[in-house]
């Protein structure tokens, strides 16, 4: 058991250490091209109209040039491929073994996983915009405990999805037996959780489209997005109890 679990840290340690590779990767041709001068900043959201109002995020994408939006792009890009890894990477190495026992693990990893991709994110994006338009951009934004609570609500809402895939895709391979079977079963899991997820995103997104940024609203959906994935997590463990139960049974009699 404890080699299994040493083997289960290295693998997840590894998929880490590529995604932060490639991030630094990233961050530092995005280096190399400022000092050759070939990337570009926009200080068009220093000037009217676009100082004086809109959200947060609308200012951030005018400061956006063409080689920052391909990287922005990417850093995107590298943060999502890393969650799916993350969850592929769970119901590998757990699989069929997943009979509800895991659930704290899927928790552990899927938190883990969106740390990573938040970091890897943020080493690529930081090299996207000079110092000036930082502040620019973070006037819609308060800063001080709010923020704080605020981006750790984000990145547990974000681990227990993660989580919430993981033991759901696990359910799937408990559940559908052969290939075809999984394949429809993760199917129907798709459709039913992404609209759940859907739901959960367009709450969420809706206080951010203020000038100034409603943190109370925020804070409640990002809330309700984690009861949402708990409430996910614990259906897809129930779902695999009976089928775990039968197995156990059909072993003894085979024993």
């Amino acid at each position: 058991m404890n080699n299994e679990k040493k083997e289960i840290r290295f693998s997840f340690l590894m998929l880490y250490c590529i995604a932060v590779l490639i991030a630094v990767f990233a961050r530092l041709g995005i280096d190399i091209m400022d000092a050759m001068g070939v990337f570009t900043y926009s200080y068009k959201g220093a000037t009217a109209p676009y100082a004086a109002s809109g959200p947060l995020l609308d200012k951030i994408c005018v400061l956006l040039t063409g080689g920052s939006l391909v990287a922005l792009i990417f850093a995107g890009a590298l943060a999502l491929s890393l969650a799916v890894a993350g969850v592929l990477l769970f119901a590998h190495l757990y699989g069929k073994d997943a009979f509800g026992k895991h659930t704290v693990d899927a928790l552990i990893w899927g938190i883990l996983t969106a740390i990573v991709s938040f970091i890897c994110f943020f080493v690529v994006v930081l090299g996207l915009f000079s110092a000036v338009q930082m502040s620019q951009a973070s006037g819609s934004m308060k800063a001080g405990a709010g923020l704080a609570v605020g981006g750790l609500l984000f990145v547990v809402a974000i681990g227990t999805l993660l989580a919430a895939a993981s033991l759901v895709v696990c359910a799937c391979i408990v559940r559908g037996g052969d290939r075809r079977n999984i394949a429809f079963k993760m199917l129907r899991a798709a459709v039913v959780c992404g609209l759940v997820v859907l739901v959960c995103v367009i709450g969420t997104y809706a206080p951010m489209t203020s000038e100034q940024m409603n943190t109370g609203a925020l804070g409640l959906w990002l809330v309700i997005d984690i009861v949402a994935n708990v409430a996910m997590m614990l259906v897809a463990v129930k779902l695999t109890h009976p089928v775990a139960a039968k197995t156990k049974t059909a072993k003894a009699v085979r024993a």
